[in-house]
């Protein structure tokens, strides 16, 4: 790690983490949040069934899905200002607390909206019949939910990666221990979407003191203009929040609208592995995007491109290898964890799913050069398209295959989201990725 100095007291205390480092750290915190999140939802599925699974995935979905809208884009925006910021000790107090008042506000609209829209959800997906229940139950942790958000991105431009890797873990070991609490207190199924309140307000008190810690605040002026700066930025790349989540999450979705819980249930399970694999990539980008901001910033176009090279091969490589032994053993992983027969069905859409990981690696490592260039709206274009192609082939494949075609539709929508990257750097920034 390397110091920042400065003579300002509150930079004084911030340490970068080098890329290597930042990338060990959040490969452990991995491993840990994926084995964290297969509990999780093991033990849903094991001890009270793949119908109660699929609600709480639906109500999950929902839940990213409009936390992207309560953070209102401000974490990219947190994440870009504090990375091509200086350490001056007002400059940081501005960046950091004029866009956490900004999102307070926007939030609290957003889950007392969402609450109100209960009934509209409930026509949405008639065939899960607890949904109203466990949405009344998760809507108010969006409040802590989008706070949380918007301060990682503030830690990630800091790039304090081992913080960062910390809470992100956190974030279901809380969840998990939550569960565990509620079922030892017999809680009803529906009631289990209490989780993500639970867990998120706690990580909120323990993230905001550590970010307090590094920028304390204190009374400096321009913050209001600073939250509009920050909302300004957060309204143009919000979009792409929005249908970043919503695309990770629309398979679920379709199979609940179009099929049932039971079925989204099952398919959850072959998601399990395949978001586990999809991390990794989060991990490499998260890591490479406070520098990749620096370098869009100073034109060293050609350390992008070779660095770019270097990294999809690798990504190409450990994706192929990661696709090949995580299908091998999934069968052995469904009959100790999942030996009911339904989730056997897992198996088809899980093969398409890692077909495609290997291809779509390595661009969606650079999913955010687009935000970090300055040009959110173009990051929202860029977004857009892979969330419409998504659902088009969601609709279509569950269709025609049902359950395996949920897998492949997201399988294909990663491939041309990738692409989409790709061709926008070049068009947009006039950079050139992998080739």
């Amino acid at each position: 790690m390397s110091e920042i100095s400065s003579p300002a007291g509150c930079a004084s205390k911030i340490e970068r983490n080098s890329l290597a480092a930042g990338v060990i750290w959040n490969l452990g915190a991995l491993a840990f949040l994926a084995a964290a999140g297969i509990l999780l939802n093991l033990a849903i599925g094991r001890f009270y069934g793949p119908e109660v699974l699929g609600t709480f995935n639906i109500a999950f979905a929902i839940f990213i899905f409009l936390s992207q809208v309560a953070v209102f884009g401000l974490q990219l925006s947190a994440l870009h200002a504090a990375s091509t910021a200086d350490t001056r000790e007002e400059e940081l107090v501005r960046i950091v607390y004029g866009g956490l008042v900004a999102c307070l506000g926007i939030a609290i609209a957003v889950s007392l909206v969402s609450i109100l829209a209960i009934p509209f959800i409930a026509k949405l997906f008639p065939r899960v019949p607890d949904l109203p229940t466990a949405w009344l139950i998760a809507a108010p942790g969006l409040v802590p939910f989008a706070l949380n958000k918007y301060l990682l991105g503030i830690v990630n431009g800091l790039q304090l990666m081992r913080a960062f890797a910390i809470v992100q873990g956190a974030r279901f070991a809380l969840m998990l221990l939550a569960l565990v609490a509620m079922a030892l207190l017999g809680a009803p199924g529906e009631y289990l979407a209490a989780i993500l309140t639970i867990s998120e307000t706690i990580l909120l008190l323990c993230l905001g003191a550590f970010v307090w810690r590094i920028v304390p605040f204190r009374a400096v002026g321009r913050m209001a203009r600073s939250a509009a700066d920050h909302v300004r930025f957060g309204v143009r790349v919000m979009p792409a929040g929005i249908v970043t989540e919503l695309n990770s999450r629309v398979d679920v979705l379709i199979l609940g609208a179009l099929m049932n819980d039971r079925m989204a249930g099952i398919y959850t399970v072959a998601a399990l592995v395949y978001e586990a694999a999809l991390q990794a990539v989060v991990v490499i980008r998260n890591n490479i995007s406070p520098g990749l901001a620096r370098d869009l910033r100073d034109d060293h176009l050609q350390h992008i491109l070779g660095f770019s090279r270097r990294l999809g091969l690798a990504m190409l490589a450990l994706a192929s290898l990661g696709g090949i032994v995580g299908y091998a053993l999934f069968p052995w992983f469904l009959r100790i964890a999942f030996p009911a027969p339904d989730f056997l069905l897992a198996q088809e859409p899980l093969l398409w799913l890692l077909l495609a990981l290997p291809f779509a690696a390595g661009p969606l490592s650079y999913s955010l050069i687009l935000s970090q260039a300055g040009c959110p709206g173009w990051q929202s274009v860029a977004m857009a398209i892979m969330l419409a192609a998504n659902i088009a082939l969601n609709f279509l494949l569950i269709a025609a295959f049902g359950i395996a075609g949920a897998g492949m539709a997201m399988g294909l929508s990663a491939i041309l989201g990738g692409l989409t990257i790709i061709v926008l750097a070049r068009l947009i920034l006039g950079v050139r990725l992998f080739f």
